[in-house]
């Protein structure tokens, strides 16, 4: 049995060959379509089982297209337009996961600055402007 699921993997890695394979953007099409088909269940509304599916066709498009230049382009372009909010985020999670140990300030120049919590009034100079200010902790 183990033999034939070797092959078979062996022949599934030939027939993706050449093709884009899952990227980001396929992989968030492809989560997105099954939300969209759990919400379906509790909804019952035919237009949403219906974008379900072109959602799902157009990951699976994506994954066995040959045309890798063309989807990395898109890929790149998604990319490109997740990065700020998926940035912003990250900033929030780690944040509030060190917001016991640390406080926040935020320099003119938009520079998020850290400072350990509890060692009373200190003088923070900004790394990228080198404005000094005077906080308490």
């Amino acid at each position: 049995m183990r033999i034939w699921f070797e092959k078979m993997a062996w022949k599934m890695q030939r027939f993706m060959m050449g093709r884009n394979g899952l990227d980001d953007l396929a992989r968030h099409l492809y989560i997105l379509g099954w939300v969209f088909i759990i919400l379906n269940i509790f909804f019952n509304n035919a237009g949403l089982y219906i974008l379900s599916l072109v959602v799902l066709g157009y990951a699976l498009f994506r994954m066995f297209s040959k045309n890798v230049a063309r989807r990395q382009q898109e890929n790149t372009v998604y990319l490109g337009l997740i990065s700020k909010p998926k940035r912003t985020w990250l900033q929030w999670q780690r944040r509030w996961k060190e917001r016991k140990t640390h406080c926040f300030f935020r320099c003119q120049c938009g520079t998020m600055l850290r400072v350990p919590k509890g060692k009373g009034e200190v003088i923070i100079t900004c790394p990228n402007c080198r404005r000094q200010m005077t906080k308490r902790t």
